[in-house]
């Protein structure tokens, strides 16, 4: 028995340090270890197929894998390439028990990282420890700039003229902290007796992400008692003139929420020069089935909108992946608002980090779906075993 256990739990352990391997931390950049990553979780998905599944979820599963399987074969890119995208749906008939208590470790893992992160920024933003760091390249080639790696932490090796800079942790882009964070907090409902949601909920308020933000606020309206909302809304009334006098706070946040002349300042997804062509795009036969992979990089290059998978793979697929997940989000005990909270979620988190080949953002989304839920399938007569 003891044996038993003790593999399960090294199995467990194993897939956290793959998702987490998956997110692409710094020390992977240019290894080529994320390859090898996504064959990893393919093997052991294979080895670890969820042996009952609800019809919904059996639906759900199946458009998922039919969006991804319709990409496959128009790929046009090299078959290796094609093979990877073909192999994508594996990975989401992985046993849910095996998913939810290994999704519970990655957290772990990714709160104690997240910890070490902090500390370092800490030290080298507010007091100016100068810790010792490399220089290292950037995991997008696109990028015009180096990062400093400092121990669990890059930034941006140039001088935006702030004292007080975005956390990235161990990530190229501070949103991709922001965004995770957001979503454990939120299908956590921020129970903060788990100690391991505390550094997320710190760091996701450090990296001064937009998403983390605007993801605390719904979850707020949606969950949060009256009352506890007017005293929210009059802290914030208080608050927000006295942290607006903080230029650096300012810039980083509250300039990013201003609309000029029906403009969103704050949307960097994509390029005034994109939109035009997308509008024009929406009024041809293309937009149905779309122009095929990677032609988003031709007219929206440095961007990264919801609009690319449209432009890539057509409106018809992009609306099968969206009703894909919103179908797995159906609970056997339904509840309107985890729903609701759900579908939120899913659809700010494509418009976001809108990156479909992502093994970490594809098993966040999973996560998203099935919370809550993989423990409670009633699979009596309407399942499939």
């Amino acid at each position: 028995m003891f044996e038993k256990i003790k593999y399960k739990d090294l199995k467990e352990w194993l897939i956290a340090v793959l998702f987490f391997l998956s997110t692409n931390p710094y020390f992977l950049w240019g290894t080529g270890i994320s390859n090898l990553v996504s064959i990893a979780i393919a093997i052991l998905v294979i080895f670890n197929l969820q042996k009952r599944i609800n019809v919904i979820e059996f639906i759900a599963l199946c458009i998922i894998s039919l969006f991804y399987t319709a990409i496959g074969i128009r790929h046009s890119g090299t078959m290796l390439g094609m093979v990877y995208i073909l192999i994508i749906p594996i990975y989401f008939f992985i046993d849910r028990d095996l998913f939810r208590n290994s999704y519970k470790k990655f957290i772990i893992i990714l709160s104690a990282v997240t910890t070490l992160s902090i500390v370092s920024y800490f030290l080298i933003v507010f007091f100016k420890v100068p810790l010792s760091y490399s220089e290292i390249e950037p995991l997008n080639p696109i990028k015009d700039f180096t990062y400093l790696k400092y121990p669990f932490l890059v930034m941006e090796n140039r001088d935006i003229g702030l004292d007080i800079t975005r956390l990235y942790g161990v990530y190229d882009e501070p949103g991709v902290l922001g965004s995770l964070a957001a979503v454990i907090l939120c299908k956590e409902h921020f129970n903060f007796k788990k100690s391991e949601l505390i550094p997320l909920f710190i760091g996701g308020l450090l990296t001064f992400s937009l998403y983390f933000y605007v993801i605390l606020l719904i979850y707020v309206f949606l969950f949060t008692k009256i009352k506890t909302v007017v005293a929210i809304c009059l802290c914030m009334a208080v608050l927000i003139p006295i942290l607006l006098q903080i230029e650096d706070l300012k810039i980083l946040i509250f300039n990013r929420f201003i609309i000029e002349n029906g403009v969103w300042k704050g949307n960097s997804r994509y390029s005034m020069a994109f939109l035009d062509w997308y509008d024009k795009f929406r009024h041809t036969p293309m937009y149905f089935i779309g122009m095929g992979t990677g032609y988003n990089l031709v007219v929206n290059y440095g961007g990264a909108s919801y609009r690319d998978i449209i432009v890539n793979y057509g409106i018809i697929l992009f609306c099968c992946y969206l009703f894909g997940y919103f179908l797995l989000s159906l609970r056997q005990h339904f509840k309107f608002k985890e729903f609701v909270l759900s579908v939120v979620l899913i659809a700010t988190f494509i418009f976001q980090r809108p990156f479909i080949f992502d093994i970490s953002i594809l098993y966040t989304f999973l996560y998203v779906a099935t919370y809550n839920f993989i423990n409670n399938l009633d699979y009596g007569d309407g399942s499939i075993r």
